[in-house]
């Protein structure tokens, strides 16, 4: 199970939906929670520090930790109620990016969980891409709204790479307590009996190592791409949460021309499971 759930705050709030998917997470396991407040100042190009005064630098420096200080203040306030152990950390180290702050505390996690109000579009997608190809968790996306997931039914997306590899097994710990656990395969076109069922008997026959009794869904892929698709199934089946692997593909590639990941980052109204 998650033992160590880690929730960055680095955006200069705290996401409700994610902080509470956190909670449930650490109730289920007897886990720790950990929160992470930052905020993140853009820093002038190396040579303009020899135009502006030092007094300017300083003056950005006390107001920033003012507001780390009052977002973690809000935090602890936020988890004072709870039963679950906790934690709040700062950084001051506000010259960096939110990623480079965050991404050290995720290297002692079992599962980083971000909260996602898509309003802040590129320093989310900046922040989201930096902890799941940089840090050392799975990813959990959390989209804003609603109240935690109950991680009863999931969608595994599941293609034969390392990604999805490593998402499944990086998602055990909520698939073998699921309900419901459907193994999405997007195909480009119907299947050719001829050419076997080894890919999907070895991801079942896995699960099924693990007390988990998967069902096995085909899905054609469309013009719109597979991301359309899995979110497509994961409505129909009211799924509570997507599995899938995140960036199997360039990510500057992705960024130009999308992609699954990018798709499902910004458009699932589920929690995703990622990992790289």
């Amino acid at each position: 199970m998650y033992r160590e759930i880690f929730v960055p705050c680095v955006l200069g709030r705290f996401p409700e939906t994610a902080m509470a998917t956190a909670v449930a997470l650490a109730e289920v396991a007897d886990g720790r929670l950990v929160a992470l407040a930052g905020a993140s100042i853009v820093a002038p190009v190396a040579t303009a520090w020899l135009y502006y005064p030092a007094q300017v630098y300083a003056t950005m420096q006390e107001t920033a930790d003012a507001t780390v200080g009052r977002l973690a203040d809000a935090v602890r306030e936020r988890l004072a109620p709870e039963t679950v152990r906790w934690e709040v950390r700062s950084t001051d180290r506000i010259w960096l990016t939110p990623g480079e702050q965050a991404v050290p505390h995720t290297r002692f996690a079992d599962v980083v969980v971000l909260g996602l109000d898509r309003e802040l579009a590129d320093f989310e997608d900046r922040l989201f891409s930096a902890l799941l190809v940089e840090g050392g968790a799975p990813l959990l996306a959390v989209p804003s709204g609603g109240a935690a997931s109950t991680f009863q039914r999931a969608v595994i997306a599941w293609k034969g790479t390392r990604e999805a590899s490593r998402a499944v097994h990086d998602a055990l710990p909520l698939l073998i307590r699921s309900a419901s656990v459907d193994v999405l395969m997007v195909e480009p076109e119907p299947k050719d009996e001829r050419r076997g069922h080894a890919p999907e008997a070895l991801i079942v026959s896995h699960l099924q190592r693990h007390g988990i009794r998967p069902n096995v869904v085909r899905r054609c892929d469309v013009d719109g791409g597979t991301g359309p698709v899995i979110l497509d199934h994961a409505r129909e089946a009211n799924a509570d949460y997507i599995v899938a692997g995140g960036y199997g593909r360039r990510r500057a590639s992705e960024f130009v021309f999308g992609g699954v990941t990018r798709t499902l980052m910004k458009h699932s109204p589920i929690p995703v499971l990622f990992a790289h």
